[in-house]
């Protein structure tokens, strides 16, 4: 068994910490999306696809413009973060929304075998 200091303790609690913050931030954008769209979309499989690659392209462009600043006078390197961990949170919504749909359908169909 291994023992933790109180460092490594506080450190573990701090990463748990972050990471439910995280998460958290996408479980607001998931309820954001369905007060924007109505409720929670159902959409065809390569539909799903299209949305999620459409933000991921957005995340890959504020991830570009961090590791090479614009040459602009008015980049601001706080903004461009931000915007990335938009994107980002943005991106886990969309998979957290594919997945629900998924787990939807796998239910009804395990108790459609179930029943027959």
């Amino acid at each position: 068994m291994t023992t933790m200091t109180i460092n490594q303790r506080a450190d573990a609690i701090h990463q748990q910490t972050s990471t439910i913050n995280e998460i958290q931030r996408v479980v607001c954008e998931r309820r954001r999306q369905d007060r924007r769209f109505g409720g929670p979309q159902t959409m065809s499989y390569p539909e799903w696809g299209s949305v999620l690659m459409e933000e991921v392209g957005e995340l890959a462009t504020e991830l570009n413009d961090l590791h090479w600043p614009k040459t602009s006078p008015n980049h601001d390197p706080v903004e461009t973060l931000r915007n990335a961990r938009t994107e980002s949170i943005h991106v886990a919504a969309v998979a957290v929304r594919i997945a629900e749909q998924l787990t939807a359908e796998l239910t009804e169909m395990e108790a459609d075998d179930d029943a027959a």
